[in-house]
């Protein structure tokens, strides 16, 4: 839990969570997920595969460690992608053209539909905010993740930690080197580790978590 929540849980009924938390679960506390929009998670099966495709976002603020190493860790797999890189506001410039010809790649400040691009991909590369990932997971796409280092109480990086333990991806983080995120990448690609993460199943149903905290508020 964060600062925050840690400060006012003395305060409240009922505590709801949207990820497991590694500390101990009182009575008052509630594993519902995270609400997120409902979303037709089979609408991007049965395309024809063709190369491989990759939806890369720093988050709604962006990331200009992701928008300037994200590419040549890309480019050093030396093969064909499909790419759609959110860079975050007045974070474009130049990102495009860090990309190798191999790479067909699209570059906008803001998606306006995220959840049609993680649809769209097959793995994500991205931060570990609680609600991106629950998107990720509920739509059955695997993440590369990137926790930011600066976040309090490191939660992203234990949001990270949910999401390998779910077997749905895996984590990277800055003072790690370029060299070995591409490494990885080409790990995950040749032993197509990506569809064994649109494989998995998670049991907690994020698309449900409005709906359970809704029915418990009521019932107070």
């Amino acid at each position: 839990m964060g600062t925050s929540n840690k400060a006012l849980k003395r305060f409240s009924k009922l505590i709801f969570l949207g990820f497991s938390i590694n500390e101990p679960v009182t009575k008052k506390m509630m594993l519902v997920g995270n609400p997120i929009k409902k979303l037709n998670k089979n609408s991007s099966l049965n395309r024809k595969q063709e190369s491989l495709r990759v939806y890369i976002t720093g988050g709604s603020q962006g990331s200009e460690f992701i928008n300037q190493n994200i590419p040549i860790a890309l480019n050093a797999l030396e093969m064909p992608l499909e790419v759609r890189h959110q860079s975050g506001s007045g974070k474009s410039l130049g990102v495009k053209e860090l990309y190798s010809n191999n790479i067909s790649v699209e570059v906008k400040e803001f998606y306006d539909l995220p959840q049609d691009s993680i649809l769209w991909s097959d793995f994500i590369i991205s931060r570990a905010g609680a609600l991106s990932l629950s998107e990720a997971i509920s739509l059955k796409k695997g993440s590369v993740m990137i926790p930011l280092p600066s976040a309090i109480d490191n939660h992203q990086l234990l949001n990270a930690i949910n999401i390998v333990d779910l077997g749905m991806g895996l984590v990277h983080e800055e003072f790690e080197s370029i060299e070995l995120l591409s490494q990885k990448l080409k790990n995950i690609v040749d032993s197509k580790e990506y569809v064994q993460w649109s494989e998995k199943e998670s049991a907690l149903d994020h698309f449900q978590a409005a709906r359970r905290m809704l029915s418990s508020i009521l019932k107070f």
